[in-house]
């Protein structure tokens, strides 16, 4: 498990297929977005040990954490999600939270998004990334940029084509719905 950054973050995952228990679902440790003075002092401890001996994530500021390490900062174990077709689960992602473990391969079929403001302005607003023109093409923007340096600095999404929702219903859910489909 682990948490995005040092501050409170929201994340959105509009879930358009079920999620069973045993397909990874969206796993939370309740209560673990607080910064409770455990919280507090787990921080700061994690912040003064050497990088060269923490992962490379835990080093770039997205902490992780063992469910071992949960009872020491008075936090309950994490909980799976397991959710039907169309359900939205917003999060504060400071809070633990991990993709579960799945028993199988699987497909997830969700929509996602995410707010994340810059924590170092001392207002409300005023981000010049937020500004008409630059705010609309903000994220193609930055993909665009990894895209060009993925040599130096890696890039997590691939290409996968064009790809359609699992149909349930429907066995050959690869072809459009036609009218008559219902």
């Amino acid at each position: 498990m682990h948490a995005d950054s040092f501050h409170s973050s929201l994340k959105a995952w509009l879930f358009f297929n079920p999620v069973n228990a045993d397909e990874g679902p969206f796993t939370y440790v309740p209560g673990s977005h607080r910064l409770t003075p455990e919280r507090l002092a787990w921080e700061r401890a994690r912040s003064l040990a050497d990088p060269r001996v923490v992962d490379r994530l835990s080093a770039r500021g997205s902490p992780r954490i063992a469910d071992s390490q949960l009872e020491s900062l008075r936090l309950p174990s994490s909980r799976g999600l397991a959710v039907p077709a169309n359900t939205l689960v917003v999060a504060d992602t400071v809070g633990f939270h991990c993709r579960g473990t799945s028993r199988r391969p699987g497909e997830r079929v969700e929509l996602w998004s995410y707010a994340r403001r810059n924590p170092y302005l001392p207002w409300l607003g005023g981000d010049p990334s937020s500004l008409p023109g630059i705010a609309e093409r903000r994220v193609g923007l930055i993909w665009a940029a990894r895209d060009r340096l993925a040599q130096w600095i890696g890039q997590p999404w691939q290409p996968v084509g064009k790809r359609r929702p699992v149909d349930h219903q429907h066995p050959k859910a690869d072809h459009p719905a036609s009218p008559q489909d219902g």
